[in-house]
């Protein structure tokens, strides 16, 4: 016979397993993946499309705008059709090309030695959706990198910046966050409890210092750090 602690434990389980499905399928916006180049169609450079709209997914492609190495993410609308991707240097969306005045996603270093050969590091983009009372806002958050040479040559991440994109046209452009000796990748999200707002992590280069960012629909701000 099964105990009546095994019975609220399983429907408990249950719930949880419902809530996570529920709350996955409510948006859409991880759906479609870019890859490649700016080739044209038929070649081994064109821009490569993954949709997972479908099971297992759909793979096509199209002569995109930017060139797309390690530095890469995109974003589409709650439907799942993709709205913008970055290569970390300028913006596009497959339709219209390169958002207007987006070309100097991360100024300096990166824009000037950087981004003529494809911006080469992973996981220092990333798209994030915020509710906010007019509809949904794009926040791109995107760190670029610099070149120290002091005591030895090493390349770092040097800020973190934000840009808000609504309706196909920049609110905020390239804003610094944060100023540090960063490590040159990493850069990771997670949604917070209230299912709308999302804590952003960034460490330190060298140091057991991680700092912890909220980003909701007012805005972003450095919450804390942590050791």
């Amino acid at each position: 016979m099964v105990s009546a602690y095994k019975l609220r434990y399983s429907f408990v389980a249950l719930l949880l397993v419902l809530g996570i499905c529920t709350l996955t399928a409510q948006h859409k916006h991880d759906y479609t993946w870019i890859f490649g180049s700016t080739g044209d169609v038929g070649t081994n450079f064109a821009t490569t499309v993954m949709d997972f709209s479908d099971s297992p997914f759909l793979l096509s492609s199209v002569r995109g705008e930017l060139s797309c190495m390690d530095s890469n993410a995109s974003y589409s609308d709650e439907d799942g059709n993709l709205r913008y991707y970055t290569n970390g240097c300028a913006i596009a969306s497959l339709d219209d090309g390169i958002i207007p005045g987006s070309e100097n996603l991360n100024p300096g270093y990166v824009s000037d030695r950087i981004c003529p050969i494809g911006f080469n590091f992973p996981q220092t983009t990333i798209f994030l959706p915020i509710i906010k009372e007019n509809g949904t806002s794009a926040v791109l958050l995107h760190t670029d990198v610099n070149l120290g040479l002091e005591p030895e040559i090493d390349v770092f991440q040097e800020y973190i910046r934000y840009t808000v994109l609504e309706d196909d046209s920049l609110v905020t452009f390239s804003e610094p966050l944060l100023r540090d000796t960063l490590f040159s990748s990493d850069l990771t999200a997670c949604k917070a409890m209230d299912g709308e707002s999302w804590w952003v992590i960034q460490r330190k280069e060298y140091d057991d210092v991680h700092f912890v960012f909220k980003l909701d629909s007012t805005g972003i701000y450095l919450h804390h750090t942590q050791e």
